[in-house]
């Protein structure tokens, strides 16, 4: 599997000598910081091919559009049909989601627990429905394991959903699919996971 890596480079402002150098792998962690030195084939390299001169140049000849050149038109908004929208996100959202244990685990774990504590306090209360009292305590028992099954569930769920908003946004402004495409995908994959998991 190929390594990511991102680069920062400090230099100068009045010259186009390169100072510091900083590589960072996938998720942040820093691999190397420091200096590059006068004769380093780094600070070579990004001298010949991403030099401040060359970018200036550069940035000057693309600003403006060659002579007989047409704007730009797309007959479509996505580069992709609606069954294909669809594909993309519902495989990428089948990936992520099992490839997240936390976020598949616990809410059913919470479930499991809950309903086993919650089965063992209220045993038999059911058949035990004499007065509005006893009524009264099996519905508050069923809304109490309602909301603490909902609120623990959503409490585990909230760092997976942080990042996967953060790669809607960047997707969604990257024209990448549709918002219904993106939904619909959310709801099957979660509907089938649920089937998977109870049909195990």
């Amino acid at each position: 599997m190929p390594q990511k890596f991102s680069i920062s480079i400090n230099f100068q402002a009045d010259s186009s000598n390169f100072l510091i150098l900083i590589l960072l792998k996938t998720g942040g962690r820093m691999i190397y910081w420091g200096p590059l030195g006068q004769k380093s084939i780094v600070r070579d390299y990004f001298l010949t091919y991403i030099g401040r001169r060359n970018n200036k140049e550069l940035v000057k000849r693309l600003s403006f559009p060659p002579s007989g050149s047409k704007d730009l038109h797309f007959p479509i908004r996505f580069s992709q049909n609606g069954w294909g929208q669809f594909k993309t996100c519902f495989w990428k959202q089948y990936w992520s989601y099992w490839r997240s244990p936390s976020y598949n685990l616990m809410p059913s774990l919470n479930m499991l627990i809950a309903s086993f504590l919650y089965g063992l306090l209220f045993w038999d209360q059911g058949k035990k429905l004499d007065n509005q009292q006893s009524i009264f305590s099996v519905f508050g028992a069923m809304y109490t394991a309602v909301i603490v099954c909902g609120i623990n569930n959503a409490s585990s769920v909230l760092p997976y959903v942080t990042t996967e908003r953060s790669v809607l946004y960047r997707e969604r402004f990257a024209g990448m699919y549709a918002p219904w495409a993106y939904a619909l995908a959310q709801v099957y994959i979660r509907l089938s996971n649920w089937h998977d998991m109870l049909t195990c």
